[in-house]
Order: structure tokens, then C-alpha cells, then sequence
């Protein structure tokens, strides 16, 4: 399916995994889908030889494809961190000419940054590196220095993060209902795909195993986050 298979990426809204195929001596290194339904696969984004993507990730959310591509290169800083829309269009350069060797990267959504393993291999001066892009502005910067030149890492990975949720005391009490509501603080590393309550009238903790589920629709306020 390829020939040099580098990083993966899960896209989980279309049930597909990428594939970077990172072989660069004499054939065109590019990224690959391969559907998980299907079992079929098919070329998402030629680049240029010689030039591979060593690591990537999506944003299941805002449907991107967040990529990072070496110029070959241990010592140039031209390699450059791309972000491409999960269908194939709108492929954009994020920053360029801050990065030695690029390895893994990783989304970090509740910080809204990328970080990039910045490898750096071979020198005896300079320490290998996560460096972080912050997407507000695409401006990079260093997140964490290895402490030795004889040191260095091939990726980086963030832990699972839950939503962060506050719920507003309930109003409007009678015998037969009540007003619920609350709010979604921080999304964390998941995708909200549901907001509501759930209630019992015998367990004074209710989850989702033991109560009753109420879904309801987002409201806009107190916050664009709230529901009610």
C-alpha cells in the first residue's frame, strides 16, 4: 500500500486511517487514506520528493489535517507545518523556518497548539526539542529542551483529556419538572457530540448507567457553550 509507511492519523468522522509514506530517494513521498469500510485506499496529497511528512494529526472537529514537512535537511530550518482541510482542499502553510528535523506531531486541542518533535540529530551543539505552534496566531516556540545533545526523541503523544462540565441548579421546580441546564467549560481532547441531563428519583449521584437521559439543544446564552 506504500512504500516507506511513517506516521498515522486516525480521521474518525469518516472512518479512515492516514498514512504518510515517507520514502524519498526516488519515490514521490505522499499521504494516503485508507478507508476502514471499504479496505480500500487511495492517494490524498502528493508532496514533493524528497520532502516527506514525518508526522501528522487531525482536528476531527473543525475537519483539518495538520501536517509537518521535512526539507531533508538536519540542519536548515525550511522544513514547514501545513494544515489542509479533511476533504483535500484549502492546503495552507501554518510556519516555516523554525524547525531543524521534524518528527512527530501532535494537536493539542485544549491548549489550541501544536506540538513538533524537533529531533536535531547529529549535532553537537544544539539539543533536540518539542517546540509548540500556537494555531491563534501560528507563532512558534520552544516547549521543552532535551538535556543533552547525546539525547534525542522520535514522538510525542498527550493523554486522553475529559470535557470539562459545570451544571446549573435546576429552577422552575414543580411536582412534574424542572428547568436544567449547564455548560461545557472545555472541550478537552473529545469531541462533544451530545449535551444534556440525566435525573433519577432514587440515586442521588445519577450517571448515564443508572438514570434517565434527557438530550437537549444548545442555547446561546449564557454562553455559546450552554445548554437548557
Amino acid at each position: 500500500m506504500v512504500n516507506l509507511p511513517g506516521p498515522i492519523a486516525f480521521d474518525a468522522g469518516n472512518n479512515r486511517i492516514f498514512i504518510s509514506n515517507i520514502r524519498t530517494i526516488t519515490t514521490q513521498p505522499k499521504l494516503v487514506t485508507y478507508n476502514l469500510s471499504t479496505l480500500s485506499k487511495s492517494t490524498f496529497l502528493n508532496l514533493t520528493l524528497g520532502n516527506p511528512a514525518p508526522g501528522l494529526d487531525i482536528d476531527s472537529t473543525l475537519g483539518y489535517l495538520y501536517y509537518v514537512v521535512s526539507d531533508g535537511s538536519a540542519t536548515s530550518t525550511t522544513d514547514a507545518v501545513h494544515r489542509i482541510n479533511l476533504d483535500g482542499s484549502g492546503d495552507i502553510v501554518l510556519a516555516t523556518s523554525f524547525i531543524n528535523t521534524p518528527r512527530a506531531l501532535v494537536l493539542d486541542k485544549p491548549n489550541n497548539r501544536l506540538l513538533i518533535v524537533d529531533a536535531r540529530l547529529g549535532s553537537s551543539t544544539v539539543t533536540p526539542k518539542i517546540r509548540a505552534l500556537a494555531l491563534s496566531a501560528n507563532l512558534p516556540s520552544v516547549f521543552l529542551n532535551l538535556a543533552s545533545t547525546s539525547q534525542t526523541m522520535a514522538g510525542v503523544a498527550l493523554a486522553e483529556q475529559d470535557p470539562t462540565v459545570t451544571t446549573r441548579p435546576p429552577v422552575i421546580i414543580s411536582s412534574t419538572s424542572a428547568s436544567l441546564g449547564g455548560d461545557v467549560t472545555a472541550a478537552g481532547s473529545a469531541v462533544v457530540t451530545e449535551r444534556g441531563v440525566v435525573y433519577s428519583s432514587t440515586n442521588v449521584t445519577p450517571t448515564l448507567a443508572n438514570a434517565t437521559k434527557v438530550t437537549m439543544a444548545r442555547v446561546p446564552a449564557p454562553s455559546p457553550k450552554s445548554w437548557a
